[in-house]
């Protein structure tokens, strides 16, 4: 009874009390048998990745991270043109449901780029399955949002260890750390006169690359 009262009380909480910390908190309140070695999990990781995503200036780290799927990979270059040219309005919203029923109502991706109906998911790993249960996952993910965006202006793409095999379009989690080492040097330079102003940038930024550097070796 007690479990059932603290999460109608959660969900009855204010959204502006649901801060960061608040949310990584509740995760764990609910799934205490995965506090042990919770740096390895694929969701901190992921919320790490999304939190820099969304508090970094996008005109450089989020513009690196499109501009590179431009430049490798041309499955998914249209899309990301199309963000590059919103880039000041996009969302990065959080685990997007793929609006499935029954079993599958809570199916979900885990970051979306959106700004109205252009969308790109990233779907993340950080150990590596079955190369078909991955191609599997990619191709419901595809297939829901090309339902949910009217079959245009979206794709989707796998974010993995370098120990995982796949057929799909992918990025590795090295690729995305040379993403952010490089953002983070555009940033340095432009305002080398002036860093306090980019302290805390400079912190989160580090902050990922030592994360993903340390979990996968890289």
């Amino acid at each position: 009874m007690n479990e059932v009262n603290e999460k109608k009380l959660w969900d009855r909480l204010d959204k502006n009390s649901k801060s960061y910390t608040v949310r990584v908190l509740n995760f764990f309140h609910y799934r205490r048998n995965r506090i042990g070695q919770s740096w390895k999990r694929e969701e901190v990781l992921t919320w790490e990745l999304i939190r820099a995503l969304d508090v970094l200036p996008k005109n450089y780290f989020l513009k690196e991270l499109l501009e590179y799927i431009v430049e490798n990979k041309k499955e998914l270059a249209p899309v990301a043109k199309n963000l590059i040219k919103k880039l000041d309005k996009i969302c990065i919203i959080p685990y997007p449901k793929l609006n499935l029923s029954g079993n599958k109502k809570n199916s979900a991706s885990d970051i979306e780029l959106s700004y109205k109906n252009i969308k790109l998911w990233i779907e993340a790993k950080t150990v590596p399955i079955r190369k078909e249960e991955l191609r599997k996952q990619i191709l419901s993910q595809t297939e829901a949002l090309s339902k949910i965006n009217n079959g245009s202006n979206f794709g989707v793409i796998a974010l993995i260890p370098e120990t995982q095999e796949s057929t799909t379009v992918f990025l590795y989690w090295s690729d995305m750390k040379k993403i952010f080492e490089k953002a983070l040097y555009k940033i340095e330079h432009n305002y080398q006169n002036d860093i306090d102003l980019i302290r805390g940038y400079q912190i989160i930024a580090k902050e990922l690359i030592n994360r993903i550097q340390s979990r996968f070796n890289k």
